[in-house]
């Protein structure tokens, strides 16, 4: 399988003890392939480690990281908030938000909202969030799947994890935009691309 091969050649590369990945049409949701490595022989299924025998793709949960900035940046367009060309300022690299530092892998000043997606700037995703109302990001992050199963008749899917919004802190809507505060199956995640790539469709 293509996916399979190519998986093999991630986890050669980063020397990571497991991969996987989904390949989805984004129009119709179908799953076309579906592969985690190691994978096992299934003529062989006795002689593996049980941890071999996980779908990890609908089983296992990560912090999705800057994977997830797309979530408040569709919400902010939705609403009409920001615009792709809006500036912020993203503060050199470092900005202080209640007692917390952020800070983004490179120093920027002013980026526009693609950009800031294109750089992956914690920073400016921070600060295009300050102005968004109470309970937003919570919202779109619910719309998006996450936090909740997507039915896919395979056993043991996991909800992955997503505080109830009475649980988050001051800096939480900050913290889950940049995908940190919550985690994701691989195919939540794959299902919420899906809705960019299609034009809105969950």
């Amino acid at each position: 399988c293509i996916l399979q091969d190519e998986l093999l050649k991630i986890g050669e590369n980063t020397k990571a003890q497991n991969v996987n990945g989904i390949i989805v049409d984004p129009f119709t949701g179908d799953i076309l392939a579906m592969a985690t490595v190691p994978s096992l022989d299934l003529n062989k299924y006795s002689s593996y480690s049980i941890n071999i025998h996980r779908n990890r793709t609908v089983i296992d949960t990560y912090a999705p990281g800057s994977t997830f900035k797309i979530v408040a940046l569709a919400g902010g367009i939705e609403e009409g908030l920001i615009r792709e060309n809006d500036e912020y300022y993203c503060e050199n690299g470092r900005y202080r938000i209640h007692d917390l530092i952020l800070k983004d892998h490179e120093p920027y000043e002013e980026l526009t909202v693609r950009e800031i997606l294109m750089h992956s700037s914690n920073i400016g995703i921070a600060k295009i969030v300050e102005n968004y109302n109470s309970g937003l990001i919570y919202d779109y992050v619910r719309k998006f799947g996450f936090g909740s199963k997507t039915g896919i008749t395979l056993p043991s899917e996991a909800n992955g994890i997503l505080n109830t919004y009475s649980d988050w802190t001051l800096v939480s809507d900050v913290y889950v935009s940049i995908g940190q505060e919550i985690n994701s199956t691989t195919l939540q995640t794959a299902m919420a691309y899906s809705v960019i790539a299609n034009g809105d469709i969950y």
